[in-house]
């Protein structure tokens, strides 16, 4: 279990009476996750915040598609506001420099430098899906195939993060 969070701070740790409960995240604990969020924190961070784990928020996400919508407009919401900074400065000397910064750190798929032999995720995605293909295509029990198919498929999912589209944890 990971105790860390993205700035290496410790996270609250859950009980195991805690982890059986169903995670309940009141409108108050929603609407301050999605503020923290937008303002351009981590979930991890309006996790900690709230006095909830990353857990509650992605289980809340999957169950209530309207707080889903809202998390994920806060998120675009914080990137647009980087970009338009980024736009408005262009003419300024400097002023731009530290929107670009936190875009390459907190987007880093989207915005990082990158070497040239470096993939992001999406394109790792592409060569497993690729890659599974060719490989389910060798295989002639239909069963195994699906099996590794299934494998291969949670990989490629676990590589966009979870369900809720958490960029940065």
């Amino acid at each position: 279990m990971n105790t860390r969070s993205d700035d290496d701070t410790p996270l609250p740790v859950p009980t195991k009476r805690a982890s059986r409960i169903s995670p309940k995240l009141d409108a108050r604990k929603k609407e301050e996750i999605c503020a923290i969020v937008r303002i351009g924190c981590m979930r991890s961070r309006a996790a900690a915040y709230v006095g909830c784990s990353m857990n509650a928020i992605a289980t809340t996400a999957r169950r209530d598609p309207a707080f889903a919508d809202a998390l994920r407009k806060a998120e675009a919401e914080r990137e647009l506001t980087l970009v338009r900074k980024i736009q408005e400065a262009a003419g300024e000397k400097n002023g731009w420099k530290a929107a670009a910064w936190l875009l390459e750190r907190r987007y880093p798929d989207r915005y990082a430098a990158r070497r040239a032999a470096t993939m992001t995720r999406e394109q790792v995605g592409i060569v497993l899906n690729q890659f599974a293909e060719i490989l389910c295509r060798g295989i002639s029990n239909r069963n195994d195939r699906l099996k590794v198919g299934a494998h291969l498929l949670r990989l490629t999912e676990s590589l966009s993060g979870d369900a809720a589209g958490e960029q940065g944890r």
